[in-house]
């Protein structure tokens, strides 16, 4: 009984985050910087500002809030709106992103947890919601737990 009530805990807080994420993305979408610089002019700016001249800022093909640091390539992708955009939230994306650069480049110690996790979380984010549901629907308990589990690796990656 109790991993229901912890399934439906947790797809109350999916939704209430995202809801967040994507009402701050909208406002803040909406205004303009002062320096009318985009996301992508900002994150050169940052990472040339840091010695980070090696990193390559790119848009990518993805959807919006598919923004990512890829440090094996050493490549900040940044989703089109935010590479071309203006706004406040393209260019808060787009520092976030950088932030993750720098700190690979100073191998900060929770960059290495985090990038550790990430083929983890990838996996989680894409099944766990999956192996619950069936769990739920075949009254299975332990994949009911397993897909919590999964959800906690999500859960983990995105605290570190």
């Amino acid at each position: 009984m109790e991993q229901y009530l912890l399934y439906f805990m947790a797809i109350g807080l999916v939704f209430w985050a995202q809801t967040k994420v994507k009402g701050a993305y909208t406002r803040y979408s909406q205004m303009e910087t002062s320096s009318r610089m985009s996301g992508a002019q900002v994150a050169r700016q940052i990472l040339d500002d840091n010695g980070l001249s090696d990193v390559a800022v790119k848009t990518s093909k993805s959807a919006m809030l598919s923004d990512h640091y890829d440090p094996k390539n050493k490549i900040v992708f940044l989703s089109p709106k935010v590479y071309a955009e203006t706004s406040i939230a393209s260019v808060a994306i787009a520092a976030h992103e950088v932030g993750h650069a720098i700190q690979h480049a100073e191998n900060y110690s929770a960059i290495v947890v985090r990038n550790a996790i990430l083929p983890f979380a990838i996996v989680s984010g894409n099944a766990g919601w999956v192996v619950c549901f069936i769990g739920l629907a075949a009254s299975f308990d332990l994949l009911i737990w397993i897909g919590l589990g999964m959800l906690g690796v999500i859960a983990l990656f995105q605290l570190v």
